[in-house]
């Protein structure tokens, strides 16, 4: 690693330390290159108000890798860093604290593995830890995104009885295997609400009509796009909820959702007249 990515891995690490808002993100950042104020480093100011321009409230769900590439290649870190690469250096360091947080009370009583650390998700999910950025996607979304043997889904589109498309995201085995596990030993140790059916253990279609039978009026509401209307910040809320630490939630996270490449997009089966874009 260059001094200028781990310079930038540094105040990655430091801007995700803590609160998000931009105090508190230049306070933690000018700690970390032991400046006493903003009027000392003027370029740090830019670049944390372009970080929050850029990421917005995703922030919270950004990997360190993602966030040390993207400082590494801004403006302002660039420019200084080429200017007066001497007076940019890290005089202290933000650590994660190697612990769980507390969870909800009606959520104390569920036995979830304790996942301190993203060491500790990588040996419960039996990869290395080195491997754990690729298999969440950090590394992807730092750069091109992989394609063949390297990527980690397949596409398949199928046509519905409607007539439309769907398409189908389909999870090669390792990262399944990790899904299934992350599933069985943390998700469904939740319980869903009692008005859930679909893809709960022990419910069905049949136990979902149930209590509808006999009524004189019964509405059926299909919710349009309802996965894809799902972000990935709710899905690293739970995890957040659940006790675990930012890295280790924004890991889970990386592992539950995918991006569809552009590439998927371009192989959308159209009619023989049409033209796809390019």
């Amino acid at each position: 690693m260059t001094p200028k990515n781990a310079v930038a891995l540094c105040l990655a690490d430091s801007f995700l330390a803590g609160s998000l808002d931009v105090e508190s993100i230049l306070a933690r950042g000018l700690h970390a290159i032991g400046a006493d104020n903003a009027k000392q480093a003027p370029w740090l100011s830019r670049l944390v108000g372009k970080i929050k321009l850029r990421y917005g409230r995703s922030l919270k769900i950004t990997s360190r890798v993602v966030l040390a590439h993207w400082i590494a290649n801004s403006a302002s870190f660039s420019d200084t860093w080429a200017g007066a690469a001497k007076s940019v250096s890290i005089r202290h360091y933000f650590l994660d604290s190697p612990e769980m947080h507390p969870r909800p009370a009606v959520l104390s009583r569920h036995r979830l593995p304790k996942l301190a650390t993203c060491g500790d998700l990588a040996h419960w999910l039996g990869v290395p830890i080195a491997q754990l950025d690729w298999f969440t996607g950090a590394i992807a979304k730092s750069r091109q995104p992989a394609a063949g043997p390297l990527a980690h889904y397949h596409y398949q589109w199928i046509m519905k009885r409607s007539g439309a498309c769907r398409l189908l995201e389909i999870p090669k085995s390792r990262l399944r295997e990790m899904q299934r596990r992350i599933l069985r030993l943390i998700l469904d140790r939740i319980p869903a609400h009692s008005a859930a059916h679909g893809f709960v253990r022990g419910r069905s279609c049949a136990t979902h009509v149930v209590p509808h039978i006999g009524q004189r009026v019964v509405m059926r509401i299909d919710l349009k796009n309802f996965f894809p209307s799902i972000p990935a910040s709710r899905v690293h809320a739970l995890f957040a909820t659940l006790g675990y630490p930012e890295p280790v939630a924004r890991a889970l996270t990386g592992l539950c959702t995918h991006q569809m490449p552009g590439a998927a997009l371009r192989a959308f089966p159209l009619p023989e007249n049409a033209q796809k874009l390019t």
